[in-house]
């Protein structure tokens, strides 16, 4: 295993003694478990609303609301300053391409369950709707509360091995509504997959510059089953092998060197032009337009085609088109105040507070 854990990649925030403080003293271990409680309540008991990703950009704004909120309350972290610790921030390319590889490969399950079975997996009607709530829910939410926040927080001060020996009992606490709903066999199964995969999805945290973007990706991808129909045939093999892939394909991200995922150009000291502050929201808009486009030309055809040219237009003309062009005019605000900044800082005759 080629992918070491060195303890040399921490993201150091600059907002507050209590955020650059390692948890040792009772009163900070105090603070951190209030913390994590606010925090593991409001993912679990808004999610009791629903449980299959239908409303997971809500549980997604309640949680990341509540956790911007316990950053500040309990550690004194402003907003901003906070979402970018709490993993919102820019990813690591490599990491995040790195995890696309091994969502893709956890797919496999379905196309090798069905040829073992002899059944046939098939989409529901509204996976596309599903797919951007599971993201939000499974893959951003709970990667938030974590990784975010939990693991974090413990890495300060701490090895790689260690903190995600930490971070696991709170992981199991998060599951043990799981166990208590579907019995002791499945709640002991997401147990062991939640444990397990803690590692893999903390050294993506950790090279992909300390964001939640890459852990949401393979987070997301375990948990798509609930984007398909199980045949009855499959109902036992099924659980077993989606259990034994989501454990074992994620471990393969410890074989890719720490050193080639930090060396990204993204992990590196980054620069504020207005390119490099506009792409991914121009990005955003492109892919939005694209779907938008394909869901006109398909709103033509068939009637099953009409029904997927709904599908893709209704989430993307009023959740993705709005988000993308927000993220695009606080970039542009962002990019405008630092541009601003700048040019003071260099007028002549102007003295620094080290002057």
């Amino acid at each position: 295993m080629t992918g070491s854990v060195s303890d040399r990649h921490l993201l150091v925030p600059t907002d507050g003694d209590a955020a650059l403080a390692p948890i040792q003293s009772a009163a900070q271990w105090t603070r951190f478990l209030a913390g994590f409680a606010v925090l593991l309540t409001a993912l679990l008991g808004i999610s009791e609303i629903d449980a299959t990703g239908r409303y997971g950009l809500g549980i997604l704004a309640v949680v990341l609301l509540v956790g911007l909120l316990v950053e500040r309350v309990a550690f004194g972290v402003r907003p901003r300053e906070a979402l970018r610790l709490l993993g919102f921030g820019q990813p690591g390319w490599r990491a995040l391409l790195l995890a696309c590889v091994i969502g893709a490969l956890v797919q496999l399950v379905y196309p090798v369950a069905a040829a073992m079975t002899g059944t046939t997996f098939t989409l529901r009607p509204d996976w596309l709707w599903l797919l951007i709530g599971l993201f939000a829910f499974h893959g951003l939410a709970e990667e938030l509360v974590w990784r975010g926040y939990a693991y974090r927080r413990l890495r300060q001060g701490r090895s790689f091995g260690r903190t995600v020996l930490w971070t696991m009992p709170l992981v199991a606490v998060s599951h043990v509504p799981i166990v208590i709903n579907s019995g002791p066999v499945v709640g002991a199964a997401a147990l062991l997959v939640a444990a397990i995969t803690s590692i893999p999805l903390a050294y993506l945290f950790d090279t992909g510059r300390s964001s939640i973007w890459a852990p949401a990706v393979v987070h997301t991808a375990i948990d798509t089953f609930k984007l398909v129909v199980i045949p009855t045939a499959a109902l036992t093999t099924f659980p077993l092998m989606l259990s034994a892939v989501s454990i074992v394909v994620p471990l393969l991200v410890l074989f890719v060197p720490r050193r080639f995922l930090e060396s990204s150009p993204m992990n590196g000291t980054t620069t504020h032009g207005w390119w490099q502050a506009l792409r991914w929201p121009v990005v955003g808009l492109v892919v939005v337009g694209v779907l938008i486009a394909l869901a006109f030309a398909l709103d033509t055809g068939s009637a099953t085609n009409r029904d997927v040219a709904l599908i893709i237009g209704a989430p993307t003309l009023f959740v993705l088109l709005p988000l993308a062009v927000v993220w695009l005019i606080v970039a542009a605000v962002r990019q405008r105040g630092r541009t601003v900044k700048s040019r003071t800082d260099q007028e002549p005759g102007r003295t620094t507070p080290d002057s």
